[in-house]
């Protein structure tokens, strides 16, 4: 089995602050980073401190204008390190964060035009060692997407660099898929639907900036709830023979047991789970083109995988 950069890391504890780490690889100073906040410069300071630590609704604007996840900003094991910034900002930096390289495009049997995903540079360069046998392999995306691929249904796999021309007639790529939006977007995405639906949670924090920020998205690219919950909670399966099939979910314990088998064991599962409130469906692999997973909950997976390792629960 081979992994891209999904993985739980045992280097620096839950909670550890990085703020200023991702604010010096954005190549921001305090001073411009509090501008583009709206707030102060000594607030920064004392947010890269950890003292205090800001809110909820600080934390995703942060990470909406460094181009990371909230996760990532604390510091926490299971969180992607994937940011949005150009990867020539990143490359060269050995604290572990991975910057935007250009796009991977998959052309599974049966159709006519790649799936576009934005990558990381991390991403593409394990992609050659991740293809050298037909295992399955998963890898993560800028625009919140475990992809999940079986190379024996797939015709071929492209890497684009992003200052590169588009690939000769095909090239068909929408505005989530370009690789420039800040993963958090989805998880504010989620809590601003919670808003809508007045469901009073802890991740429905919003400040009004990115409140602002998302209608305005939404009407640049006429969307609605129910586009948004296809960014935050949506599947699409690919299958060997080029049929498709999408799904809104609202249970993600199949995320939990992919994430579980996949990291726990010596080989890729050979059946799939898809288990929703309403159905249940076991997929075989071999089956499979690829599988496109919400990102941002395979993370909440990780977490509580990675929680029940440190309690010995096996």
């Amino acid at each position: 089995m081979c992994a891209f950069t999904i993985y739980i890391s045992l280097e620096g504890g839950a909670g550890m602050n990085k703020i200023r780490e991702y604010r010096k690889q954005s190549r921001l100073t305090q001073k411009e980073l509090a501008k583009l906040m709206h707030t102060t410069q000594q607030t920064i300071g004392r947010w890269e401190n950890g003292n205090p630590e800001p809110s909820l609704a600080n934390l995703r604007d942060l990470a909406f204008v460094l181009k990371t996840t909230v996760g990532a900003l604390l510091g926490n094991p299971w969180a992607s390190k994937q940011s949005s910034r150009y990867f020539l900002h990143l490359k060269d930096k050995e604290d572990g964060l991975d910057g935007f390289w250009g796009n991977l495009g998959i052309l599974p049997t049966g159709k006519t035009e790649s799936l576009w995903y934005p990558i990381t540079i991390g991403t593409c360069d394990l992609l050659t060692a991740s293809l050298e046998n037909c295992d399955p392999f998963y890898f993560e995306t800028l625009n919140n997407k475990l992809v999940i691929a079986n190379p024996k249904n797939i015709k071929r796999f492209v890497t684009l660099d992003e200052a590169a021309d588009a690939f000769p007639g095909d090239w068909n790529i929408e505005w989530h898929e370009f690789g420039y939006v800040s993963i958090e977007l989805y998880d504010a995405f989620e809590a601003y639907l919670d808003e809508r639906n007045q469901l009073k949670t802890e991740n429905n924090t919003l400040s009004e900036n990115l409140r602002e920020t998302i209608k305005k998205i939404m009407v640049d690219h006429e969307l609605d709830d129910d586009d948004l919950l296809k960014f935050t909670s949506g599947i699409r399966i690919f299958y060997q023979d080029g049929t498709t099939e999408s799904y809104t979910l609202t249970n993600f314990d199949f995320i939990d047991h992919i994430v579980f088998t996949a990291f726990s064991l010596d080989g890729f599962p050979k059946t799939l789970p898809i288990i929703d409130d309403e159905f249940s469906m076991y997929i075989p692999t071999d089956s499979i083109a690829l599988i496109e997973l919400p990102l941002l909950k395979a993370n909440e997976a990780l977490s509580r995988l990675n929680s029940l390792e440190d309690e010995g629960i096996e």
